[in-house]
Parts: structure tokens; C-alpha cells; sequence
């Protein structure tokens, strides 16, 4: 055994021997990692699982593992870079504005990042705070060299905003460095696929670039450089001498822009808009009256050109010169631009059978509707000239044959014009024709009937709705025409009593709604207040979900409003605009003009109903009812002047028979010292009073006749006026 233990020692490795025995060299443990250094490593790893995760596309994910490693080490600027990337991928516009942010802050030489933040801050609406981001980017040195993209990409941004807040010396700025990388890629490395978009604006830069220069009044600069465009590009010099012209006139050069002027036209036809303003500007600048035959001889060179024509028409227009007006527009083929000018041409000749061909014409190529209701309009209100083209409308026809078809939408077209000029027995006899053409057209009969109504022919309104009833019996709106009729003829309960044979046998919800609104409006007709409300009211409770529910209500205030309820008015019209039903705009308007008018008589809420008739207002501009409540109210606060004018406004609109309109325009008119102009208005309210026109009472006439006779004595309107 001892044997053994002494084997054992004697080949037992020996002990090792360092090569030094310096206490330095022997192994020691690593050091524990601080939480800093840890925190380190798992937001790198972070980082690396989120750069996998967009070359994988799945930037939801990649997002995510950003945010963990910016929660481990905020100040990782390459994750800052990449969560803003992602965020903005996935349209997180404050979240990838934050990371922007941040990253700007640790280098603020990081075009991309700036760039980013001004694109979504653009989005936002926030065009000052990105104006900082993009500026910041654009003054970076030597970004055209190093990423000629994004120096592109940044100013194409500024362009829009500048264009936008009409910043014009910064807009020509950014559009000349643009347009330098364009017309030199080779100096700047810009790709073949970038360079190849930018090209394709590459005119409207230099056109822009031009126009903000002009409007910085810059022009000597904005001169050159068209001028030198114009050399690049040959085939654009005729158009771009034009610009060239206005920006000469502009610069107080009125003779050097003629000269260029006449090299524009000398390439030959033009249709350049600012080549013809600038021309006749310049004439009139040199004092001269050559515009018109310079004109008249370039349409003649150019007889093609059917721009310089009308052009020439407008000018002898303006100019008095209707017939040479009118030779001009008819040697010109009809279109969407002629039409109006011929038109506009003829109700000045008051040429009614050249006006009646036109409206032909206008059918068979219709303009827009901006370029006619203003003709239109001018036509409505001369109503004899109307009635002229109505008589050669119904005339028989002459050689200018035309199919039944065109002829009854000829006749339909006047009838509806002399409809709107309030003739109504004109348009009563206008949609017979119509009528007689198509016997089986709803439309033509019920616009009759209404037409024969409005014109206080009730018997005959009563016997076109019973010939519209054999052809759709069960109609609501032909009886609700004939019940209006039977109500001003005294025979109420014979309207009521058909009414209810009506809805007895609708079985339609909504149909029914109207049948028993037919029968309210009956009773209000015939100025049984009280049932007529009541009826309004139960229709509401017993059909709250009806689409014409807020309609009702409407109707209801009115009721209310006859009867002097006014606080149950205002309830219902509160609830109206309390619904706010932007659909339904004109409705709305109404609310809001009579319960603004309503608080504005009691001398109450005055800003808050000056608000709510304006707001009507913006709905109907012409609006006689609502221009009268904005007068009235203007004069309830003291400024008498804008309510006069307003005022005088409404009482001239639409057919003028309004009795509380001129009854207020005299109110105004004392107030500001006009005796006689306020006599005046009162005696027309008093004898529209005496007329019934609004439901109106003959004491009421007599009342304003006594006022009118109070200021300048009886018989005041017959004196001498000296």
C-alpha cells in the first residue's frame, strides 16, 4: 500500500511554471458587463432582427423591434433613422415626425431625415414648420454632389409651398437650382431614371420660374431668362415671346413689348390669351386706338382662328358695336364658347327671333352652365324681350324646320325662363305647346298646372291636374297642386276631403307623409291656422323617422309664426339647425335666416343671429327673404348706410312684392333723413298690403299710407317736387 501512495506522488504532473512570475500575468475573471454595456448589446441586437425584418418587407414587425432597441439606448441614431422610415412606412405621421426629430438632433446634417420631416409636416398642414425642416435640408453644402436625389426631391417640396404661400423670390430660387441639375446631370451624377422626370417638366420649370420672377418684379432677370429658353428651344419661341411681352409691359416698356408682340404674331396664328391682354394693354398705355383694327386685321389673317374671333366680338361689344358684334360671332361655328357671346349679343339688340335660333343652337351644344345663367339671368329680367321670344317661339314655324323633339325642348327652355321672370300665364301657354307635343310627359303637365296656379288661375290649374290625373292618378304632387287651387278658390274641405281619399289608399310611408302635409298646407292656405299647425305636428310624432320630418318642422315654425307663437316657432326651427342637416342646405339657410330674423326683431342674440343670416346667405346670395333679414338687422344695430343698401337689394330682387321689404326699406330710409324716399317705400308696402300679396291685411296699408302722408302731407305724391 505504501508502495502504491508512493507510485502515485512520483507521477502526479508537476505543478506548472509560468514563464513569469509577475502577479500580472496570471488569468483573472472577466469583469462583469455593466447595465449600459448590456443594454448596448440587446439594442444592437434589436437593430439587427429590425434591418432583417425590412429587407423582408414586414415593416409592422420591424417597427416594433426599433422601438425595443430605442428603449434600450435612446440615442442609437441609426434606429432613430430606421424607425422614422418605418413609422412614416406605415403612415405614423407623429410617431415617425418624433424619431425625425430626435434624429436631426444627434446629426443635423441628415438630409433624409429632414427631408422626411418636412414631407409629413407638408401633409399635416403644417407648411411654416416644414418650411424650417426642408430649408434646413436645401442649405446643406454639397448635397448635389453627394445625393443629387434627394437635393432634388427636397426642392421639388419647396416649389409647392412656396408656389402655395406665394413666396416668389424663394419659388424662382428653388426652381433655378432644379433646372441647373436638368440642364447639367453630367456634373452632378444624377441618375438616368431621375433625370429623365425632371426633364419632362423641364418647360413649366422655366415658365414658373419666369412667372415668379415677374411677380417678384424681378424682370430683368425673369426677361433672360425666357430669352434664353427661347434659344434652347426654337419650336416654343412663339409662345414663349409672348411672356416675354407681358413681363416688357410690366417693366414700364410698353413699345420694346409691341415690337415683341408683333414678332409673336408674325409666326402666325395665335392662341395665346396673354398675347391679345398684353396687346391691347399696351395700346392704351401709348394712348393709342389702334387695339380694335389691329385686332380686326390679325382675325383676318387669321380666318381659322376662331379665339381671336370671339375675342374681336367681345371688344366691339364692349365697345357698343353690337351688329359688328354679331357679323363677327355668326361667321363663326358654333361651340361651347360662341353661344353665350351670341346670345349676350342678342338680348342687347333685343333681337328676339335671332335670340330664339340661339337658344336652338344652345341646345343642340351646350355650354357650361357658369357661362350662361348670367345671359340667361339678364334675359329673365328683361321681360319683354321675353315675352317677344316667347311669342316667336309658339309662332308657326318657318324654314327653319326643326324635329318635335328639338321644338318641345325649345318651348320648354323659354317656359322655364319665363317661369323664373315670373310671367306666369307666358309659361302657362308655353307648356301647353309642350304638352300638346307630349301628351304623356308628367313633367309638362304638373309644370303647367303649377304655372296656371301661380298665376291665380285656379280653374284652369284645377282642370289640368284632373287631365294629368288620367295619365298617373294617384300622383301627390298634381293633387297637391290641385288642393292649393281648391283652397284659394274657398273650397277647402272639398282639398281636405280629396286629400284623405288620397291617403286612405297610400300604402307607401313616405307618399302618405306628403299627402298629410298636403292637407296642412290646405288649411294654412285658407288661413286655418290652428289645424294646419296641429296637422304639422302630428305628422312629426307620428312619423319621427321620416325624411321630410325636419321639412315638416319647418313648416310648422311658419304655422306657429302666423299665429304669434313665436316661442313654439323658435323650438322648432332650433331643432332644425340643432340637426344640422347639411344635406339639406337651402333648408338649413331657412332655418337659419328666420330664427336669426325672429331674434333680431325682439332686439335679441343680435351677433349670434347676424352669424346665422349670413350663414344663410352663403347659400342663397340673392336671396330677397334673407338679404331683407340681414338689412333688418344691420339697421336694429345702428348702421343704416349697409342697410339701406341691403334692403334696397331685396326689394328689387325676385317679383318685388314683398310688403315687409319696403316696409323696412322706409324704415331705413326716415332714419336717414330721405322723407320722401321713405314715403315712397311705405306707400308701395301699402298697396302690396292691399293687394293680400303676402297674406297681408288691408289695415296694415292703410297704417303705412298714414305714415307716408305724416311726413309730407296728403297727396304729397302728386306736388311738384321743387
Amino acid at each position: 500500500m505504501a508502495a502504491l501512495i508512493v507510485i502515485f506522488v512520483l507521477l502526479a504532473p508537476p505543478e506548472p511554471v509560468w514563464p513569469n512570475a509577475d502577479d500580472a500575468e496570471k488569468f483573472k475573471p472577466a469583469t462583469p458587463e455593466t447595465k449600459s454595456e448590456q443594454d448596448r448589446v440587446a439594442a444592437n441586437k434589436h437593430f439587427t432582427i429590425a434591418m432583417l425584418r425590412i429587407q423582408q418587407d414586414r415593416w409592422a414587425e420591424a417597427l416594433q423591434e426599433l422601438r425595443d432597441c430605442l428603449t434600450k439606448l435612446p440615442t442609437h441614431l441609426p434606429a432613430l433613422q430606421q424607425a422614422a422610415l418605418a413609422a412614416a412606412q406605415l403612415d405614423r405621421r407623429d410617431e415617425a415626425l418624433d424619431y425625425c426629430k430626435r434624429a436631426v438632433a444627434l446629426d443635423a446634417k441628415d438630409a433624409d431625415r429632414l427631408y422626411l420631416a418636412g414631407l409629413i409636416l407638408a401633409a399635416m398642414g403644417n407648411d411654416a414648420e416644414s418650411l424650417a425642416f426642408l430649408e434646413r435640408a436645401r442649405d446643406l453644402p454639397n448635397l448635389q454632389y453627394k445625393n443629387p436625389t434627394r437635393y432634388a426631391a427636397i426642392r421639388e417640396v419647396l416649389i409647392e409651398l412656396y408656389e402655395k404661400r406665394k413666396a416668389n423670390v424663394p419659388l424662382a430660387r428653388a426652381l433655378g437650382e432644379v433646372l441647373e441639375l436638368i440642364e447639367h446631370p453630367e456634373r452632378y451624377n444624377l441618375s438616368a431614371i431621375d433625370l429623365r422626370v425632371l426633364s419632362k417638366q423641364r418647360l413649366a420649370f422655366y415658365l414658373r420660374r419666369a412667372e415668379a420672377l415677374r411677380q417678384a418684379r424681378q424682370f430683368a432677370e425673369a426677361e433672360t431668362s425666357l430669352r434664353e429658353l427661347a434659344g434652347r428651344e426654337p419650336a416654343l419661341k412663339k409662345r414663349i415671346l409672348a411672356d416675354i411681352a407681358q413681363i416688357e409691359f410690366e417693366a414700364g416698356k410698353p413699345a420694346e413689348s409691341l415690337k415683341t408682340l408683333e414678332e409673336h404674331f408674325a409666326f402666325g396664328e395665335s392662341n395665346v390669351k396673354t398675347a391679345f391682354e398684353t396687346l391691347e394693354k399696351v395700346y392704351a398705355k401709348l394712348g393709342s386706338k389702334e387695339f380694335l383694327p389691329r385686332l380686326e386685321q390679325l382675325a383676318k389673317s387669321q380666318p381659322n382662328n376662331s379665339a381671336i374671333g370671339r375675342l374681336l366680338a367681345v371688344k366691339l361689344f364692349d365697345a357698343g358695336e353690337f351688329k359688328r358684334a354679331e357679323e363677327v360671332l355668326q361667321s363663326l361655328p358654333s361651340d361651347r364658347e360662341t353661344i353665350p357671346q351670341l346670345l349676350r349679343t342678342y338680348v342687347k339688340l333685343r333681337n328676339a327671333p335671332m335670340l330664339l335660333r340661339t337658344l336652338r343652337r344652345l341646345l343642340q351644344n351646350r355650354p357650361g352652365d357658369d357661362d350662361l345663367e348670367p345671359i340667361l339671368a339678364e334675359l329673365v329680367r328683361d321681360h319683354g324681350l321675353l315675352k317677344m321670344v316667347a311669342k316667336e317661339a309658339t309662332a308657326p314655324e318657318g324654314s327653319e324646320k326643326s324635329n318635335a323633339a328639338d321644338r318641345e325642348r325649345l318651348l320648354d327652355l323659354v317656359a322655364d325662363l319665363a317661369y323664373q321672370a315670373r310671367e306666369f300665364v307666358t309659361a302657362a301657354d308655353l307648356y301647353r305647346k309642350c304638352v300638346a307635343i307630349s301628351p304623356h310627359a308628367k313633367e309638362h303637365r304638373w309644370r303647367l298646372a303649377a304655372s296656371l296656379l301661380r298665376a291665380e288661375k285656379y280653374e284652369d290649374c284645377v282642370k289640368s291636374v284632373d287631365e294629368a290625373l288620367t295619365e298617373a292618378p294617384d300622383d301627390v304632387d298634381l293633387f297637391n297642386l290641385k288642393a292649393s287651387a281648391l283652397a284659394e278658390l274657398g273650397k277647402t274641405a272639398d282639398a281636405v276631403k280629396m286629400l284623405e281619399e288620397l291617403a286612405s289608399r297610400t300604402k307607401n310611408a313616405e307618399q302618405l307623409v306628403e299627402v298629410k302635409i298636403a292637407i296642412a298646407a290646405a288649411y294654412q292656405q285658407a288661413k286655418e291656422l290652428r289645424k294646419a299647425a296641429d296637422l304639422f305636428r302630428a305628422v312629426t310624432e307620428e312619423f319621427p323617422n321620416s325624411s321630410e320630418l325636419l321639412r315638416v318642422r319647418y313648416m310648422l315654425s311658419g304655422a306657429y309664426s302666423q299665429l304669434g307663437e313665436n316661442h313654439r316657432a323658435e323650438a322648432e326651427l332650433q331643432k332644425i339647425i340643432d340637426a344640422n342637416p347639411r344635406h339639406l342646405p337651402k333648408l338649413l339657410a331657412g332655418a337659419n335666416n328666420d330664427l336669426g330674423f325672429m331674434w333680431v326683431d325682439e332686439g335679441r342674440n343680435l351677433d349670434r343671429a347676424e352669424q346665422m343670416i349670413r350663414s344663410a346667405l352663403k347659400v342663397e346670395p340673392d336671396n330677397p327673404a334673407y338679404l331683407d333679414s340681414l338689412g333688418w338687422a344691420l339697421y336694429k344695430r345702428g348702421r343704416n348706410q349697409e342697410a339701406r343698401d341691403l334692403l334696397q337689394r331685396a326689394a328689387t330682387a325676385g317679383a318685388g312684392d314683398d310688403p315687409v321689404v319696403w316696409e323696412h326699406l322706409g324704415d331705413v330710409q326716415h332714419r336717414l333723413g330721405d322723407k320722401k324716399g321713405a314715403a315712397k317705400a311705405w306707400r308701395t308696402a301699402a298697396a302690396l298690403h292691399d293687394k293680400n300679396a303676402h297674406g297681408s291685411t288691408k289695415e296694415k296699408g292703410d297704417l303705412l299710407r298714414g305714415k307716408a302722408d305724416g311726413l309730407l302731407g296728403k297727396g304729397w305724391e302728386t306736388k311738384d317736387p321743387s
